[in-house]
């Protein structure tokens, strides 16, 4: 199968096109199939599939953020999620826009069964303190002006409809299919945070950001390198926290101090 390369950021009608379908989703907990079905393939390449999913970020440059989670993709439950979020408020609100929709999926989706270590980390190494607030607990919430959150691949991306993890292939290597997500929209979220501290979650994530760096999209000091990926599949979490903790806490202390 040839690669369907996406065309990149999406065109506007697209975008209110697909966010109609999100209104038209079923009214219960979707499935793989539900999403399959909805016409929200984007991107293909082989096994692989990318689907346009409610996560877009605000286009205008924001100074308020001070901490940039980056993950790699969204993945099946963090996307049912969101889909799931901005279906109902679509029908609770039929105007909404498409910005305010992604808006409220990103809130209830984003790094959903993660968050309490990655708050406990961040809390760790004193961001907390540096931002003014009890703890990054409050980011996900009544704090939450001052965090952004995206993925490298920004939309969910499946093989063979199970979650794609990083490990199948290299994320700039094998699926070239996947590098536009990187140049076109990863670099241009960078930009929009440029007092943000960019922590990207594992070493997949750190090769996109370490990509940037390289070709001078990116400052590799805005850049928190060593922090692990916090989900469950990730067994070796501890002990690679525990070797980073050190390096991550100076280059905290230098970003905020």
């Amino acid at each position: 199968m040839r690669p369907h390369l996406p065309e990149l950021p999406l065109a506007r009608d697209r975008r209110e096109l697909l966010l109609t379908r999100t209104a038209q989703l079923p009214c219960r907990k979707l499935t793989v199939r539900d999403i399959e079905k909805a016409g929200f393939l984007i991107a293909g390449e082989g096994r692989l599939a990318v689907y346009w999913c409610p996560t877009d970020l605000p286009p205008r440059v924001n100074r308020e953020v001070l901490v940039m989670l980056v993950g790699l993709t969204p993945g099946f439950q963090q996307a049912r999620l969101a889909y799931e979020a901005a279906r109902d408020a679509i029908s609770a609100n039929p105007g909404l826009t498409y910005g305010r929709a992604c808006t409220v999926a990103n809130q209830v989706a984003a790094f959903e069964g993660m968050r309490k270590l990655i708050w406990t980390w961040l809390d760790a190494l004193h961001v907390h303190e540096y931002l003014g607030v009890d703890s990054c607990e409050s980011l996900f919430g009544e704090h939450g002006e001052l965090l952004a959150v995206t993925s490298a691949v920004r939309y969910p991306v499946f093989i063979d409809g199970k979650n794609y993890s990083g490990s199948n292939g290299g994320l700039l290597t094998k699926h070239r299919v996947l590098v536009p997500f990187i140049d076109r929209l990863l670099a241009a979220d960078m930009r929009r945070f440029p007092n943000a501290l960019v922590v990207p979650l594992g070493k997949a994530v750190e090769s996109a950001m370490e990509y940037l760096v390289v070709n001078e999209r990116l400052a590799r000091d805005q850049v928190l390198f060593g922090f692990p990926h916090p989900s469950g599949a990730n067994g070796s979490k501890k002990e690679q926290w525990n070797a980073m903790r050190p390096q991550m806490q100076r280059e905290v202390d230098r970003w905020f101090g």
